[in-house]
């Protein structure tokens, strides 16, 4: 519902309301390119902070911090990280309670992937290859005489299993729709 480009100063977001929040971001490359949106859901207490950390290495955040100690220098420096946080969107929260005042956090704990993300693009495992035995591989077919061909010099790719969403079955038997016309 709401996205921010986020600059080099910007610490966070504050003034979440209590309830569930999707948080989602993605990493944008030096000329301005953005990979795919990846999220996770979040139940906020009443005056909670919570910290994570990005990790430019892997482009994602690490845990959230739970070492009491490194918490605590957080809190205590909350008026200084003040300015450098963005106010929650109050003209949107309605709007928000509405779409995700049922979703329990037993639903999301149930629906969410093994890694605890969701993401927009599905997320791939190289079967066991390397460069070497797909350019010897190569070199014998100089030039692929068909696409049959150029395929089988690509590396066999997989879903990661970790990364799938556990959607539910529905019984189609028992399912009702129901149309109205305005």
């Amino acid at each position: 519902m709401n996205s921010w480009q986020a600059a080099e100063n910007f610490k966070g977001i504050k003034m979440i309301p209590p309830g569930l929040h999707f948080i989602y971001f993605s990493s944008c490359s030096s000329e301005g390119q953005l990979a795919s949106r990846t999220g996770f859901f979040r139940y906020f207490r009443e005056r909670e902070v919570v910290v994570r950390k990005w990790n430019s290495f892997v482009e994602t955040f690490d845990p959230e911090i739970t070492d009491e100690e490194e918490l605590n220098r957080f809190i205590q420096n909350k008026k200084e990280l003040d300015r450098y946080c963005g106010a929650f969107p109050y003209d949107s929260y309605k709007k928000w309670v509405s779409l995700s005042r049922h979703i329990t956090t037993e639903t999301t704990g149930r629906v969410l992937p093994t890694c605890g993300y969701i993401m927009s693009a599905t997320a791939l495992l190289s079967e066991c290859s390397n460069t070497a035995s797909r350019a010897s591989q190569s070199k014998s077919a100089s030039v692929p005489l068909n696409k049959m061909t150029a395929d089988n010099l690509m590396p066999e790719m997989k879903e990661n299993l970790d990364t799938v969403i556990n959607y539910t079955s529905i019984d189609r038997g028992s399912l009702t729709i129901v149309y109205f016309s305005v």
